[in-house]
């Protein structure tokens, strides 16, 4: 993989002025003017980590504080056992129930309690805590000693309480936080499952003396070459660089000092109120331009007047030891930057395995990757060949390695280390991606063994909730980590690795770095170490999976999974589907629209398709696999990518789809924009357009229905690529408009020309000639017994990731105070449906039940156990086939349940009774489809 350093983008020194704390900078028809950094000076012995917490949901979001229901059981009280509370590594972070719907999307009351050590250094005390990336709206109370430190509830992403008459006997302090939580969403976004990223790791969580934190303003400046030299109180000074590349701007700073401990720097800020902010402090955007820290482990958030780029070195300046900053850039379009210093536009095909194997559910039986299933992969690529569809690589995921040395394969499994490996991607001739986890180390998803590695205890993370994880900037463990990579890279033939479950917060005092939100600059840094070393070694494809969120990994990785919105290519978004396959696409479109204007297509990783019965696979089977594999290519990722057991798939029909991805690759490598929204329209997709054509790609996950899509001027004849096998659709294009009309539950692939053609091809799908579906009465009752699944529904994880428990064995006490307020209070609803359908042909029909709150999806694990039909078609009883009709804590979090049947010919009166357990303020709708 060829890409540019941003580095070779061709800097040259910028014009610039120095003002009062400023400097103008001009880069053609640009001028910023940008503060000048601003380091901040601590004293570590007058600081004093807090590394951990207790947590537990508390009451709903409309309560008073004053009035809540926490705080009236006592949860501020010193004396309270919290020993049943869940663990939390940080303030911000909410870790019961799994991020499907939780993070920032959770709503209401959340209670933290620690037990924290007062700072070496004596005096008045205060404590710091939140976030200056925080989003969502939250309202504090800090209570130390059972008594309240807040003089009234504080309105703040970040606080700084001074804890009065909390005096220096030595004792530890008990702290106490009431956090109300409103979630803030993107307008007419996906909601619960929009939030999802359980927030950010760039927390303050300090007790400190206080005043401990100071800001300094450089007090001389001069002219000093290209740039600047400032000089500060105690002894810092530094030296500011302004370059320019095109529309860019760059801002380059290094600190000097003998003595100082900084904590952070504030590199620049502009004053440009109203701009929007990456979710992870990745840039600040307004007006079609950007500011952003380029580098993993800097940020960019809202200051007092527009953006402020900052990180946290968290370490003393010494004579020799100059502190160099992370560039600050300003332009126009932060995706073109991206486009040109990250992975080129180069396509790529993908075989992954992982579903013929598992070994990654905590609760289900492992099935191990073996010499011998080497040979079946070996065969069944021998087949796809023989029909004319190959692949550029093969990827392990995990479980190929052995569990106590990341640097050799599994001896158990393979008797000759990586040969069986080696001779299957020498044979077909395909590059070697290896999956690895720089905090789950080589045990990762070896329940059985212990996650942790007893031999690597002094590398771990000290994290609260995930204990067993391995701090990526400690050794033993950073250099063994590098060594391995760099291993299967000179002696194994890896080509590129996929990175996976990385921890960058760490709190284990005895590493070389500061605890907290200051280990992140350090654990960044020794992953680019090990990114930039396995590069040059040879393996440019690193894909980016769990914890590495920052859109400028993309500066090494190839491709960026983990974004704003959940996306796992076995979890269903909150879109109703005809079925699981389109459910899961469209969680995965969702995730790959909501970045399309700022992160390429290409660099993003929307994983693929599953074909696989294990359950990590959500049971998808082959079922639908040729729509999930034409919208996956649509993405734009350039990645087609195919996981599992190839067996169960038609080797013609993998040949046919790889030959239409090589036909339509002119369009796939022009211009390329969404149709519609993924998380709202009924229908939406893709159009890439080439000189010679357009490539129209459409997913209508619901009911039958028509679209109209623009389509650039000049296109003539259409052409029907793909269409889902047995559905029915018409497209037709006139005045530069493309119409299709579309069966429900489908996919359709539509090529137009730019040459003449027929100007319209297939069939207008059938529709009823009567259709009638409404309400007819309903009735309410408390809920009785068998009301552990709706509770479980909502927290489920807490059990199998957290205390490796199994969620069936537990009790409604242990469950239900993990359970967010809002979901607690459950009803039984019976809703009464009816109507009439007058059908021409045989058609397949559904009852469609999607459960909302406030209009947006709400999502459980265990909806089929909550939504029961009843249905008569003719007064005779039919009975449905449902999905989803299991439960998967790890990917399937439900929002709707289909329950399909087929109608013959003629008019069919229907009835159905729809009995639900669900909260008081959940609503349940039933829609009545038909195709």
């Amino acid at each position: 993989m060829t890409r540019l350093s941003i580095e070779d983008l061709g800097w040259r020194p910028a014009d610039h002025r120095p003002g009062d704390g400023t400097t103008t900078v001009t880069a053609g028809d640009t001028t910023v003017e940008l503060r000048w950094p601003r380091p901040v000076v601590a004293e570590p012995d007058q600081l004093a980590h807090i590394s951990g917490w207790r947590t537990i949901p508390g009451g709903r979001l409309g309560e008073e504080p004053g009035e809540e229901a926490g705080l009236r059981a006592g949860y501020h009280a010193a004396d309270l056992d919290d020993t049943t509370w869940y663990a939390a590594s940080r303030v911000n972070e909410v870790t019961f129930g799994f991020p499907t719907w939780e993070g920032e999307s959770y709503a209401g009351y959340l209670w933290y309690r620690t037990r924290a050590a007062r700072p070496a250094a004596g005096g008045p005390l205060a404590v710091t805590l939140g976030s200056p990336l925080e989003r969502r709206r939250l309202t504090w109370r800090v209570f130390v000693d059972g008594v309240e430190a807040t003089a009234a509830p504080v309105h703040s992403g970040m606080v700084t309480v001074d804890l009065a008459g909390a005096g220096g006997d030595g004792r530890e302090l008990t702290i106490a936080v009431q956090l109300r939580v409103e979630p803030v969403f993107a307008p007419d976004q996906a909601r619960e499952r929009e939030g999802w990223r359980n927030v950010d790791k760039y927390c303050y969580q300090h007790v400190h003396v206080a005043g401990a934190f100071r800001t300094l303003d450089a007090v001389e400046a001069r002219p000093d070459g290209d740039g600047l030299a400032l000089a500060y109180p105690d002894g810092i000074t530094a030296t500011v660089r302004y370059e320019t590349a095109g529309d860019l701007v760059r801002q380059r700073a290094t600190l000097r000092g003998d003595g100082p401990w900084v904590s952070h720097v504030l590199l620049t800020e502009q004053a440009r109120p109203g701009a929007d902010y990456h979710a992870d402090g990745a840039w600040a955007r307004w007006d079609g331009r950007f500011q952003a820290a380029v580098h993993p482990g800097a940020v960019t958030h809202a200051g007092d007047s527009g953006p402020v780029s900052a990180y946290w070195p968290g370490r003393r300046l010494t004579t020799g030891q100059p502190m160099e900053a992370p560039d600050v850039v300003i332009g126009v379009d932060v995706r073109d930057l991206l486009a040109r210093i990250g992975r080129e536009r180069t396509p790529y095909r993908i075989y992954d395995p992982y579903g013929w194997y598992q070994i990654s559910h905590v609760n289900e039986p492992k099935i191990e990757l073996t010499d011998a299933m080497m040979g079946d992969i070996d065969t069944v690529l021998d087949r796809l060949t023989a029909a004319g569809a190959t692949f550029d690589a093969l990827s392990l995921d995990c479980g190929w390695n052995d569990p106590e040395d990341l640097s050799r394969f599994h001896p158990a499994n393979f008797a000759d280390g990586p040969a069986s490996v080696q001779a299957v991607i020498k044979r077909h001739d395909l590059d070697l991606i290896l999956w690895v986890s720089p905090s789950d180390g080589a045990r990762a998803f070896r329940h059985e063994l212990g996650m942790a590695e007893p031999r690597l205890e002094a590398a771990q993370a000290a994290n609260a909730a995930f204990p067993w994880r391995l701090c990526p900037a400690a050794d033993p463990w950073r250099g063994e980590f590098r060594e391995a990579l760099l291993r299967h890279v000179t002696a194994n033939g890896a080509t590129g690795f996929k990175v996976d479950g990385t921890e960058l917060w760490c709190v284990n005092a005895a590493h070389a770095h500061a605890p907290g939100i200051h280990s992140l600059l350090a654990t960044t840094e020794a992953l680019i170490e090990t990114f930039e070393a396995v590069i040059a070694a040879g393996a440019p494809f690193l894909m980016l999976y769990w914890g590495l969120r920052s859109p400028w990994w993309l500066r090494y990785g190839a491709t960026l999974w983990e974004r704003d919105y959940l996306v796992e290519a076995a979890g269903p978004s909150g879109v109703a589907s005809w079925h699981l396959r389109l459910a899961v696409a469209s969680s995965q479109d969702i995730g790959q629209q909501s970045y399309w204007s700022t992160i390429p297509a290409h660099q993003q990783d929307s994983l693929g398709v599953w074909v696989s019965t294990t359950l990590w696979a959500s049971r998808q089977g082959a079922a639908q696999w040729e729509d999930a594999q034409i919208l996956d290519v649509a993405r734009g990722s350039l990645l087609n990518q195919l996981w599992g057991d190839l067996r169960m798939v038609d080797e013609d029909r993998v040949a046919a789809l790889f030959a239409l991805e090589r036909a339509r690759q002119p369009e796939l490598l022009g211009d390329g924009r969404p149709v519609g929204r993924a998380w709202h329209d009924d229908a939406y997709g893709y159009l890439w357009s080439s000189d010679a054509g357009s490539w129209v790609v459409l997913s209508r996950p619901g009911p039958t229905g028509t679209v109209e899509v623009e389509v650039p001027a000049g296109r003539r004849g259409v052409l029907v690529d793909y269409l889902t096998g047995g559905a029915t659709a018409r497209a037709s294009l006139d005045g530069g408009v493309l119409r299709v009309a579309q069966s429900g539950g489908s996919v359709i692939a539509v090529y137009l020309s730019t040459e003449d053609g027929p100007a319209s091809a297939g069939e207008e799908p059938p529709v009823p000639t009567a259709y009638e579906w409404s309400a007819a009465g309903q009735s309410r009752e408390a809920a009785g017994d068998g009301v552990k699944p709706a509770y479980l529904g909502r927290a489920p994880q807490i059990a199998s990731w957290m205390r490796n428990e199994k969620p069936d064995e537990l009790t409604l006490d242990r469950i239900v105070p993990c359970v967010p307020a809002a979901d607690r209070t459950l009803e039984v609803v019976e809703r009464r449906w009816e109507g009439e359908v007058d059908l021409d042909i045989e058609s397949r029909c559904a009852l469609v039940t999607s459960v909302t709150r406030a209009g947006a999806a709400w999502h459980n694990d265990r909806l089929h156990e909550l939504v029961a039909v009843t249905l008569e078609v003719d007064g005779a009883p039919v009975t449905p086939e449902r999905w989803p009709h299991f439960h998967h804590e790890q990917a399937g979090s439900w929002s709707s349940t289909v329950d399909a049947f087929t109608l013959p010919a003629g008019r069919h009166t229907l009835r159905a009774t729809v009995r639900s357990l669900l909260p008081d303020t959940v609503d349940a709708t039933t829609a009545l489809w038909v195709r």
